[in-house]
């Protein structure tokens, strides 16, 4: 695992370059709102309470992610406005972190812990995981980065409700579509073969 760093600001690389090994896979996810009660009826999520999302949260993510595998994680980890909550939760995860900025990581205190569990990205990133270009946000976008070069563009925020668009390689990576848990790198390329990528003419 490496950084390719074009800018002089260690803490937001322009570009990230993530090499997947047989003891080290790469991982995505989002929205997890840990600590958020009200979640659990938006969503439809099948907890009777806000601490047993949190638990199966938990086990999910560290029977998904070993602890030198890679986690890009796209916002809104906690709907908390403290960061002991964060910070309690986070010291328990498996694997190396990257956070994107959700409209949910409202305070300071949360970037810091961010930063001091993991790596924080800023609101978008461009990575490269086994020369594979992805463009990180929080929010889906309908154009991005080199998507008329193929690369993907992998979201949260929407919590599956935005339906995928077979002609267009983007993906939402939030928890409740796989499941609860962190989605593979291998996973989301498998589901990307099966999209014929039709890019638009204004494309740049």
């Amino acid at each position: 695992m490496n950084y390719d760093i074009l800018s002089n600001n260690k803490h937001y690389p322009r570009k990230v370059k993530i090499t997947q090994t047989q003891t080290s896979k790469v991982f995505f996810t989002s929205d997890t709102h840990f600590g958020h009660k009200n979640v659990i009826q938006y969503d439809g999520r099948p907890f009777s309470s806000v601490e047993e999302m949190d638990n199966v949260l938990i086990s999910n993510w560290n029977n998904t992610v070993g602890q030198n595998d890679v986690v890009f994680f796209l916002g809104d980890f906690s709907f908390e406005k403290e960061s002991s909550l964060v910070e309690l939760v986070m010291s328990q995860l498996n694997g190396k972190k990257y956070f994107i900025r959700g409209n949910h990581d409202h305070t300071e205190k949360t970037i810091c812990v961010y930063e001091k569990y993991g790596v924080y990205l800023g609101e978008q990133k461009d990575i490269v995981v086994d020369g594979q270009r992805i463009v990180l946000n929080h929010y889906p976008m309908l154009v991005w980065n080199q998507s008329h070069r193929g690369a993907w563009a992998l979201h949260g925020h929407c919590h599956g409700s935005l339906p995928d668009d077979p002609n267009a390689l983007r993906l939402d990576v939030g928890c409740n579509v796989w499941d609860y848990k962190p989605v593979s790198f291998d996973t989301i390329k498998e589901a990307m073969s099966k999209k014929s990528f039709k890019p638009l003419d204004h494309h740049i």
